[in-house]
């Protein structure tokens, strides 16, 4: 059952254009593409702003 939601939530029709596959979206040929893991460092960013807002509003 897991596996069926897996293939379901990326399904490439449900979240890329007709032309364009997941393979596509690989780095190669010096191109590299956004990547899941590049979001990790929202969270740490996000509390570094708030400290710094906070030392500057006290």
């Amino acid at each position: 059952m897991f596996q069926t939601l897996y293939s379901y939530f990326w399904w490439e029709r449900l979240w890329l254009p007709a032309n364009l596959t997941w393979a596509d979206l690989e780095d190669r040929d010096g191109r590299v593409y956004a990547k899941a893991s590049d979001l990790y460092i929202t969270l740490p960013l996000a509390f570094l702003f708030l400290v710094v807002r906070h030392l500057f509003e006290t």
